[in-house]
C-alpha cells in the first residue's frame, strides 16, 4: 500500500504580523536619543517625550506589532525620561519650599 503524501492535513499555523527583525524600531531609537537628551537639552520636555515614545514602542512590542530586540531601547529611553522628569519635578518642589523659606525668614528694613 502505498499513501499519499501530497495531500495531508497539517493544524494551520498561527499567522503573525510580518515586521523586519534586522530594523531597529524608530520609536525606539527616538526614546533613548530623547532620553539621553533630556538631561543636556529642555529637561522637562524631552524627558516627557522619551517616557511617551518608550511607552508606546514597549506596547507595540507586547501586541506584536515591533521587533522585541527593540525593548531594552525602549526601556532605556523610558526610564532616562522617567527619572530626569521626577528630578526636575522634585528640584522644582524644593527650589519653590527654600524661596517660601527664605522670603519669610530674612527680615526686611523700610527705612
Amino acid at each position: 500500500m502505498q499513501e499519499d503524501y501530497t495531500q495531508q492535513n497539517y493544524p494551520q499555523q498561527k499567522q503573525y504580523q510580518s515586521y523586519n527583525r534586522s530594523e531597529t524600531s524608530t520609536k525606539a531609537l527616538l526614546a533613548l536619543i530623547f532620553g539621553i537628551l533630556s538631561y543636556i537639552v529642555c529637561p522637562l520636555i524631552f524627558g516627557i517625550v522619551a517616557w511617551i515614545l518608550g511607552a508606546s514602542e514597549l506596547n507595540d512590542i507586547k501586541e506584536n506589532r515591533s521587533a522585541p530586540e527593540n525593548k531594552s531601547m525602549a526601556l532605556a529611553g523610558m526610564w532616562l525620561g522617567i527619572v530626569n522628569v521626577v528630578l526636575i519635578v522634585l528640584s522644582i518642589i524644593i527650589i519653590g519650599i527654600l524661596i517660601m523659606f527664605f522670603a519669610f525668614t530674612i527680615p526686611y528694613s523700610y527705612s
